[in-house]
């Protein structure tokens, strides 16, 4: 009974070992590296989740070939531009950036026919947080990104 316990004892702090290990190079804490920061102008990805949908039925044929395709909507921070990408669909498109703190808003209307890449001067705004919203038709994107 007590070789299964120092046997247990043994394997848990080995585990442990091991783990805190694995954590603490994944964070990038302690392993010795270059922690240097990203240059401005490299794309930033921004991660958008889709917050409102409303499905509609098709009432012709173009409508129900947009619908089978699956739009795709990605925005980057690329220096002083905001760029967003829109495939798979028809119709306007609204970006509004405005700031978490009250620093500052843009905003513009895009007409989208099929796909498009479409930028957005934010040299404008101060550093601070900021959210950005894709309204394209009845369905809106939000995502949260940075100004330094």
């Amino acid at each position: 009974m007590l070789q299964k316990k120092m046997f247990l004892l043994i394997v848990f702090v080995i585990s442990l070992t091991f783990s805190g290990f694995g954590v603490a190079q994944a964070e990038g804490d302690n392993d010795g590296g270059d922690d240097t920061e990203i240059p401005t102008d490299e794309p930033i990805a921004i991660e958008l989740l889709k917050i409102r949908e409303v499905i509609l039925r098709a009432s012709s044929f173009n409508q129900l070939k947009s619908l089978s395709l699956p739009v795709y909507v990605q925005a980057d921070v690329r220096g002083e531009d905001m760029v967003v990408v829109v495939e798979n669909y028809e119709g306007p498109l609204e970006v509004e950036i405005y700031g978490l703190s009250g620093s500052g808003s843009v905003g513009e209307v895009y007409s989208v026919s099929g796909s498009g890449v479409y930028g957005l001067d934010i040299s404008q705004l101060t550093a601070g947080y900021y959210r950005i919203e894709l309204h394209l038709g009845m369905t809106t994107y939000a995502g949260k990104f940075s100004i330094k």
